[in-house]
């Protein structure tokens, strides 16, 4: 019994899994991609995270934008610090806004590179475009507030965003702002293989750590696509 294994890199254009061989063999595959959970995702490198410390003036507002690269981003989580008075903070797509100081986003996984397609930047003048998410973070004279979740937002590619932090209660406030976003998220790591010929919904779909194990026959050529590269252990059996 002859049985060899490796893994592969998955993306566009689609990529050869196993070619034609002179054996019948059993092949087992497996989407690598880690699933949605922000600590696998984290451990894995695929999240990075902002932090941003400043001061709004009595009413005053600051604004930070996010210009999303060709595979969209996910917002993964965020926390909202805030000191003294009540803050109002918005997410909002389709927003156009002056650009101003670019702002940093680093790897959790220091072995990982800190490399992103999202150019994140300090913004002003925010006009036009959908609140498709807001939070009311209270706090006053007495007492900060805080507000931590890990509500996804999944953002579409190439697309502007800003998000404006209002001050709601008229006292001024410094506020940190921590955001956890990934550019590779479920949806855009989905594997398609097929036989000749793969992409998008012409396939067999294997999600993030699915797997799935059939035969082939000597002629045939298995091949297979993901949008963004995703790795693919490949397990393979001669059957005798």
């Amino acid at each position: 019994m002859s049985i060899s294994a490796n893994v592969l890199s998955i993306g566009s254009p689609q990529s050869q899994v196993h070619p034609p061989s002179v054996h019948e063999q059993r092949i087992t595959l497996r989407n690598l991609q880690p699933v949605t959970d922000p600590q696998e995702y984290a451990r894995d490198g695929y999240v990075f995270v902002l932090n941003e410390l400043f001061t709004l003036s009595n009413g005053g507002s600051a604004s930070f934008a996010i210009r999303t690269g060709p595979h969209g981003a996910q917002f993964q989580f965020y926390e909202i610090d805030v000191d003294s008075s009540n803050v109002y903070a918005e997410l909002i797509e389709g927003a156009t806004y002056g650009t101003g100081g670019t702002v940093l986003a680093y790897n959790l996984n220091r072995n990982a590179s800190d490399s992103y397609d999202s150019v994140l930047t300090a913004a002003s003048n925010v006009t036009g475009g959908t609140v498709i998410s807001a939070e009311y973070v209270p706090a006053s004279n007495q007492g900060g507030g805080q507000f931590s979740t890990l509500k996804v937002h999944t953002l579409e590619p190439s697309t502007e965003y800003a998000m404006t932090f209002t001050d709601a209660g008229g006292n001024g406030t410094e506020v940190h702002f921590q955001l956890g976003f990934s550019e590779q998220y479920n949806g855009d790591n989905d594997i398609w293989v097929n036989f000749g010929t793969a992409s998008v919904d012409n396939g067999f779909r294997l999600k993030p750590q699915e797997s799935i194990q059939f035969d082939v026959s000597p002629l045939d050529d298995l091949v297979a696509f993901s949008s963004q590269p995703t790795k693919l252990n490949v397990l393979r059996q001669v059957v005798e």
